[in-house]
């Protein structure tokens, strides 16, 4: 599904919005991609009615058609105005400045970097989210409550990454990921103690921040850390990174379920990664306010 996916991820129209918008693109790059967060609101309480009427092979086709509805307003976005202004265009490498070359050499770094946060940040976020309603429900949450739980991380989705993108638009972005990932590490522990009531609310916030933190950031990131004909050539390999780490998180945290028979373990270890990213944040250098030709 992530292989097959790959062509609907991000990079597509986050490399537009990064062309279009400066001063407020975190803001931009946060609205444009809460669609995801609604995505995660709607359909968990849909599917849940599905299965219950329908039965989950039905759930499973409704899905799937479901996914084609994006192609007719890829059609629309690309077609109506007919007008290539809407797409960034491609500025003359050979023009680039002395700042571009200084970025470039002091950045391997900051790629090494960027690799282990966002993909840790995947192995997290995700891996936690995939489990999420059977580790409530293992821990006696009636499967409705879970559910709709589950829906309070697709609002938080949604409303964090605004607010998320207002917030680097004005802090230093590494700071702000710092402390979204030691939210998430606070998620898994008040997960791991058996909670119950508003703290499981407050877990359900920080896990739906977290995971509307990670794609507009590292677009913000890769837009600021380097020169704006460089994005998809970045932003590929890291995003993939983080997919890697989508992949790898629900596969180990169900492998350590199955070992020790409950997700102490598992919720421990994906606490210790939210710890690691809140440190390494606060290596990422600064970022010039707006580098040429952005």
């Amino acid at each position: 599904m992530n292989g097959l996916g790959a062509s609907a991820s991000p990079l597509g129209y986050s490399r537009i919005i990064v062309g279009l918008f400066d001063r407020r693109r975190g803001l931009a790059l946060g609205i444009a991609l809460s669609g995801v967060g609604l995505g995660a609101m709607i359909f968990p309480p849909l599917v849940q009615q599905l299965i219950s009427h329908f039965g989950w092979r039905s759930a499973y086709a409704a899905l799937g058609i479901a996914a084609l509805i994006p192609l007719l307003f890829n059609y629309w976005l690309f077609n109506s105005s007919g007008s290539s202004s809407s797409a960034p265009t491609r500025p003359d490498t050979s023009l680039k400045s002395s700042s571009d070359s200084a970025t470039s050499k002091s950045n391997p770094r900051t790629f090494i970097l960027l690799t282990v946060i966002f993909s840790a940040l995947g192995f997290v976020s995700v891996g936690v989210f995939a489990h999420f309603i059977p580790l409530l429900t293992d821990s006696g949450i009636a499967r409705e409550d879970a559910v709709w739980l589950a829906g309070v991380i697709g609002l938080s989705v949604v409303l964090g990454r605004a607010g998320i993108g207002w917030l680097i638009d004005t802090m230093h972005a590494p700071f702000v990921m710092s402390a979204i990932a030691l939210g998430l590490m606070l998620a898994c522990w008040l997960l791991g103690a058996h909670s119950a009531g508003f703290t499981l609310w407050i877990a359900a916030v920080l896990l739906g921040l977290g995971l509307g933190a990670e794609v507009d950031l590292l677009s913000f990131l890769v837009s600021r850390y380097w020169p704006a004909y460089l994005f998809g050539t970045i932003y590929g390999p890291l995003f993939g990174m983080f997919i890697v780490g989508t992949g790898i998180g629900p596969f180990m945290i169900g492998l350590l379920y199955d070992w020790r028979g409950d997700y102490q373990l598992a919720l421990s270890a994906a606490a210790g990664c939210a710890l690691l990213v809140a440190v390494l944040c606060l290596l990422l250098p600064k970022y010039a306010s707006k580098l040429p030709n952005l």
